[in-house]
C-alpha cells in the first residue's frame, strides 16, 4: 500500500512540470470517468478482513472560477468481504475541487446519495490528485483519496484511484 501511494505521489511531482501549461480555466466543463477498482484501498471496518471491490464513477462539472469546480458523479459499486454477504451499491455525489496551483486538484465531496440493496447512508471524502493533460481537451487523472461514512465512522478508507477525462 504504501509503495503504491508513493509511486501515485511520484507521478503527481514529476509530471507538475511536464504539462504546467495545460490547465483548466473558468467557463470549462469535464467529463470522466474513474475507477477506485485498483485492489489498493485499505478499509478501515474491519482490519482482518479481505475484501475485493469493483467500482466505477462518471463524474462532470463546470469551473465557475479559474481555481474552483462544482461537480457531480454517479457511479456503481460491488464489494465482497470474507465472512460477509457481497454488496452493490448506486452512488449519487456532489462536490467542488479546488485547485490550488496548476493543475494538483483538491477534491471535496459529499455523498448526497448511497445505496446498497438494504440500506441508504451519506459519505464524505477527499481526494488529491493531478491532471495530466494528454492532449489539449484529454486528461489522465491519477488520485489518492480518503473516504468514511458520516453515519458509521468506523467504515472508513484511505486508496487510489485512477481516472480519465476530457474537457470541452
Amino acid at each position: 500500500m504504501k509503495k503504491i501511494l508513493f509511486l501515485t505521489a511520484a507521478l503527481v511531482l514529476v509530471s507538475i512540470g511536464a504539462d504546467a501549461q495545460k490547465r483548466f480555466a473558468k467557463g470549462d466543463w469535464f467529463l470522466g470517468a474513474q475507477t477506485t477498482s485498483l485492489g489498493m484501498s485499505q478499509s478501515f471496518f474491519d482490519g482482518s478482513a479481505t475484501y475485493t471491490d469493483l467500482n466505477l464513477n462518471g463524474i462532470g462539472g463546470w469551473f465557475f472560477s479559474n481555481k474552483f469546480a462544482l461537480e457531480a458523479g454517479m457511479g456503481l459499486s460491488a464489494s465482497k468481504r470474507d465472512g460477509y454477504d457481497g454488496t452493490s451499491k448506486l452512488n449519487v455525489t456532489i462536490g467542488i475541487r479546488y485547485y490550488p496551483v496548476a493543475n494538483f486538484f483538491l477534491r471535496f465531496v459529499e455523498s448526497g446519495y448511497v445505496g446498497t440493496n438494504t440500506d441508504f447512508y451519506t459519505r464524505a471524502a477527499m481526494y488529491a490528485g493531478y491532471d495530466l493533460f494528454l492532449s489539449e481537451k484529454v486528461y489522465f487523472e491519477p488520485a489518492v483519496y480518503y473516504v468514511t461514512d458520516i453515519e458509521a465512522p468506523i467504515s472508513s478508507a484511505l486508496g487510489a484511484s485512477v481516472g480519465i477525462g476530457i474537457r470541452f
